[in-house]
């Protein structure tokens, strides 16, 4: 590699060596002490005050990592807005003095009760790199935020004008991230996809990139049904699903969205709590039922209600729900020809049968219940 403008005779070209960053010394610099000071102050109802110092000491040497950061930050309805001074020292000879001020304006496009899309600015002024600005938009979209892109453009007297796009998508089983960034001196495309693989003795479980803990969910028949704290994570046709992240040692919820839980699909608790130890895989199974929901006014022989209170219970045993005012009774994960026993005391003369009977046919994704009159018949 040759370039004409090279400044010295081991083949660096000028542009890159009047932009080096790195300092080369005999002495390893181990790493001494550190000493972090942190103040803020709250002004008024929404702007703070603060001051960060840092500074990293080495041994075999008097020199030191030091970061001194001022500011303000504050906002004006729904916008942000900041200032900050920051002065840079490194063990190796490198200052740096800047200023910058900072906008960030949220609105929505898509969703009018929340903000999906977010602008912001920036420009400052700094000893090694000039005059800088850099404005962009970034956001979210689909209804559970799984979808994110960030569109950027910024000058400095370095780099002249740069501009990058990315995209990224949460799916169930991993990530895509794709971009495109682009200046006076390069083009550069790229395309990303991660993931996980979670085997167990349901099967294999394709996830998005896996951390140190993580929950493994099991809800049988649920398949579609999205966990409402990941993006982009739902039940698969097995019946699993992965929490890729969870907090050892403190209470993690796992919730199932109640609203993709269709006709034909009934989940008693949809959700529920674990605490993990660190470097643990969790299993949390959540009760289904399959079949419809029905609302069933009940009478006995044609004549009297089942008690207030009585149990019903499945062909299996099974405690479906109780009996409600003027014999009314909620069951979820019915089929025709089910059998439904109604129990108020342990003699057999307390007690009756219900026939589910051929039911009308419900659309996947409708919702509610059948609302059928039916006799309890006693023994």
């Amino acid at each position: 590699y040759y370039d004409e403008n090279d400044n010295d005779n081991l083949g660096v070209p000028g542009w890159a060596e009047s932009r080096r960053r790195t300092y080369y010394t005999d002495t390893f610099g181990n790493k001494r002490q550190r000493v972090e000071l942190s103040v803020n102050q709250r002004l008024g109802a929404s702007s703070t005050l603060y001051a960060n110092l840092s500074n990293q000491s080495y041994w075999g040497g008097s020199g030191e990592d030091r970061t001194l950061q001022a500011g303000f930050n504050s906002s004006y309805k729904n916008t942000s807005y900041g200032v900050f001074y920051q002065d840079s020292r490194s063990n190796y000879g490198y200052k740096d003095r800047s200023l910058n001020l900072t906008v960030s304006i949220p609105f929505s496009f898509l969703r009018k009760e929340s903000s999906d899309m977010n602008a912001s600015f920036s420009v400052g002024h700094s000893k090694q790199s000039g005059n800088t600005y850099s404005t962009g938009l970034s956001g979210s979209a689909l209804d559970d935020n799984r979808l994110n892109y960030v569109v950027q453009t910024g000058h400095d007297q370095y780099s002249g004008q740069t501009s990058s796009a990315n995209i990224g998508y949460q799916g169930s089983k991993g990530l895509i991230n794709a971009g495109y960034s682009y200046s006076n001196e390069y083009q550069q495309t790229s395309l990303g996809v991660s993931g996980g693989i979670v085997a167990h003795p349901g099967g294999i479980t394709l996830t998005q990139p896996l951390q140190n803990t993580f929950v493994l969910i099991e809800a049988e028949d649920a398949k579609g049904v999205r966990l409402e704290n990941q993006p982009g994570v739902a039940i698969d046709g097995s019946g699993y699903a992965v929490m890729t992240s969870a907090t050892p040692y403190r209470h993690n919820r796992v919730a199932l969205r109640t609203e993709d839980i269709g006709s034909g699909l009934d989940i008693p608790l949809a959700s529920k709590d674990v605490v993990p130890t660190r470097g643990a895989i969790s299993h949390v199974k959540f009760e289904t039922h399959t079949g419809q929901s029905l609302l069933v006014h009940s009478k006995i022989n044609d004549a009297d209600s089942p008690p207030l209170g009585a149990s019903i219970f499945s062909a299996s045993g099974k405690n479906s729900g109780t009996v409600g005012t003027n014999g009314d009774i909620y069951i979820s994960g019915a089929s025709a020809g089910d059998r439904l026993m109604v129990k108020w005391g342990e003699d057999p003369s307390e007690s009756c049968s219900l026939q589910v009977p051929e039911l009308k046919p419900m659309g996947e994704k409708a919702t509610g219940y059948q609302e059928l009159s039916l006799v309890c018949v006693t023994p």
